[in-house]
């Protein structure tokens, strides 16, 4: 049987603990806020930090300028100038009895593009330009080959392109008083033109010693 004293002091206690309850819940929830505060806090000072990160340098690669090597053909009759990988594989002076080929040479490059020139000085002494048998030879199956006039700086001669070969080919006979020269340029087809302008070069570079 409770006593008058303890019927008093229940609602005491129990207001003590839901007033304690109270305490400890809003320290908390002002603790939680603090902690959001500061993290917040945190995050935006973090996001308005510049983003810094290592540098690495990186040394582009030295590029070598190659430029082109060249070597010049000494013939007996006239010289030019070719490229360094071409090699000189046959060089006869007056080959022919009858001395109407006066020079033959023949050059092959050490590449892969199995390139050749074949040069020829023919003797015009009482004789044409339509005499030539390797002229004759192109001007008969105009089917196969295209005729023009070829102009390469103070060189003038006739030009004929092979058209129906899968290679390239094309001669060149330039006439010059008592002297008809011939240079020849075969290799792969190329559509960009490099072989012409390897043969036009070659023949503009030409220089007579007779």
């Amino acid at each position: 049987m409770l006593t008058e004293k303890n019927k008093k002091t229940e609602p005491q206690a129990e207001s003590q603990q839901i007033s304690s309850f109270k305490r400890y819940f809003w320290i908390g929830a002002i603790f939680l806020v603090i902690m959001a505060i500061g993290i917040a806090i945190f995050f935006w000072y973090f996001m308005q930090k510049p983003v810094s990160s290592v540098a690495h340098v990186v040394e582009a690669p030295v590029v070598e300028d190659k430029k082109a090597v060249f070597e010049r053909f000494e013939g007996k009759y006239f010289s030019f100038r070719h490229g360094g990988d071409y090699a000189v594989k046959n060089h006869q002076e007056e080959p022919d009895a009858n001395k109407v080929i006066l020079e033959t040479a023949f050059l092959s490059s050490s590449e892969t593009n199995s390139k050749k020139i074949a040069m020829t000085v023919e003797n015009l002494s009482g004789r044409k330009m339509a005499d030539s048998a390797n002229y004759n030879l192109r001007k008969v199956y105009a089917d196969k080959y295209l005729e023009e006039k070829f102009f390469a700086g103070e060189i003038a001669g006739v030009a004929f392109t092979a058209t129906k070969s899968d290679i390239f080919e094309k001669v060149i006979f330039i006439p010059r008083e008592n002297y008809l020269a011939e240079i020849a340029l075969t290799g792969p087809l190329a559509a960009d033109g490099s072989m012409e302008k390897e043969l036009e070069d070659i023949v503009k570079s030409i220089q007579w010693k007779k």
